[in-house]
């Protein structure tokens, strides 16, 4: 075994194939966008290692996820198409990503997309306003290829990152409405959280997501709707809250072994972010997937905790569900990896707040299609059981029947089963355990 797959467990790797880029995004994080671009050879040999760690780590597991971003990587075609071609000449069982302003898009690269079933995260703002202003004016040159990819029926395949500054906020459920309406359905509006959000503009970005919810309701309800319809924003943060087991919601995965970035020599960095920040770089870097050096001590631990010493930390009723915000961010905004920004808070307060307030609606709609919001369902419909379970007499036989019953949902279930819903089986069920136990001790002394 090689010594990166020593230190690293990896389900999912990002490929960093070019630093270059051709928009000017007005929020763009990026600092070092020189020209410069990872060659088809050296991204066929980063898969090679990081593919044989994944089939020694994970053998039963569906699939190794090989994202790919930039800069714009559609840029550097010739890796994405060499990485297509390999993975399917090796039968390898993983499947490509690739995060992209959709602006480059060519017939190949369409026929490309189709056979080998590339996911396509598309940047895109919403509102052609919204868009065009943020992003170089490209919005009709979007729009076009998403309808090129839609009318190939390949809209199973995308996923519409929206990003929402805080001067747009007033727009944000408009810009969704709009992107649905574009064919796309998996959506994700994202905050930014590295900037100020002013009181009047907290209030409109509340104000929309309590619009974004209505309008999610709507088509929740209606019965005849086959659309499945997800928008991150509501399925992160009702899963979030309704999660038993608040203190186990990790952070971020970057800097641990589950995960890491590579550049475009063969650089491991904790954030895919990062390759394209020039600050801090060296300090960042982990080793060279290529060379085989790693330095673990830049591996942190997996559990580390966030900063939370604070009094606004301790004060907050979002803290449950506080994974800590972007590592990254806090990096650059603080110096400090562990430490929100207060941009994070604010935003995650508003949505904690507006997603309680939702919480009993969304989960007792009618024809409820999102994926993940159905595994909620599940989980909690067999916690619902399991908590009438752990109020019963235990001598009886009822407690018994109930018991076998509810091991036959957890069996029945096991896939689905969430890890804070899993714990918290497992944290009551011990007790009860013990008590049985005390109970048969007790009769055989009789």
């Amino acid at each position: 075994m090689s010594t990166f797959q020593e230190h690293f467990q990896l389900n999912a790797i990002t490929l960093n194939i070019t630093n270059s880029c051709n928009l000017s995004c007005t929020y763009c994080f990026e600092t070092g966008k020189e020209s410069a671009f990872m060659t088809p050879e050296t991204a066929v040999s980063i898969v090679d290692i990081a593919y044989e760690g994944f089939k020694q780590h994970y053998p039963d597991m569906k699939y190794f996820m090989i994202n790919l971003f930039g800069g714009e990587p559609l840029l550097n075609w010739p890796v994405i198409k060499a990485l297509a071609d390999h993975v399917k000449e090796k039968k390898y069982s993983a499947r490509l990503g690739i995060t992209t302003n959709l602006t480059m898009l060519t017939e190949e690269m369409l026929e490309y997309i189709e056979e080998h079933e590339i996911f396509v995260l598309i940047s895109i703002d919403g509102l052609k306003a919204v868009h065009d202003r943020n992003r170089s004016h490209s919005y009709d040159i979007v729009a076009g290829n998403i309808k090129r990819l839609i009318e190939r029926d390949l809209g199973y395949l995308l996923e519409a990152r929206m990003t929402v500054l805080p001067e747009d906020a007033a727009d944000m459920a408009k810009g969704v409405e709009h992107i649905v309406g574009m064919g796309i359905y998996n959506i994700a509006p994202v905050p930014v959280t590295d900037v100020a959000w002013p009181e009047e503009q907290l209030l409109a970005f509340r104000n929309s997501l309590q619009e974004l919810y209505e309008y999610f309701l709507v088509i929740a309800n209606d019965v005849n709707n086959r659309k499945n319809i997800a928008f991150k924003v509501i399925d992160d943060y009702i899963e979030h809250v309704l999660e038993p087991v608040k203190e186990e919601i990790e952070p971020c995965t970057a800097g641990t072994s589950r995960w890491c970035s590579i550049g475009i020599d063969g650089d491991i960095l904790p954030c895919h972010q990062r390759h394209t920040i020039d600050d801090q770089y060296e300090h960042l870097k982990i080793g060279n997937i290529l060379s085989g050096k790693i330095d673990p001590s830049k591996i942190v631990n997996p559990e580390y905790k966030i900063h939370r010493e604070n009094q606004r930390c301790k004060d907050c009723e979002a803290k449950p569900v506080c994974r800590g915000g972007c590592p990254s961010e806090n990096l650059t905004q603080s110096g400090d990896w562990h430490t929100p920004t207060s941009a994070w808070c604010d935003t995650l307060l508003v949505s904690f707040q507006v997603t309680k307030a939702f919480q009993q609606r969304l989960m007792n709609t009618a024809n409820l299609r999102s994926k993940r919001l159905n595994i909620l369902r599940t989980n909690l419909t067999i916690k619902e059981y399991f908590d009438k379970l752990c109020d019963m007499d235990i001598e009886t036989p009822e407690f018994g029947v109930s018991l076998t019953k509810f091991y036959g949902y957890m069996d029945e279930y096991e896939e689905i089963l969430l890890p804070s819903f899993r714990q918290y089986f497992l944290k009551k069920l011990y007790p009860l355990y013990t008590w049985l136990d005390i109970i048969q001790n007790t009769k055989g002394e009789s």
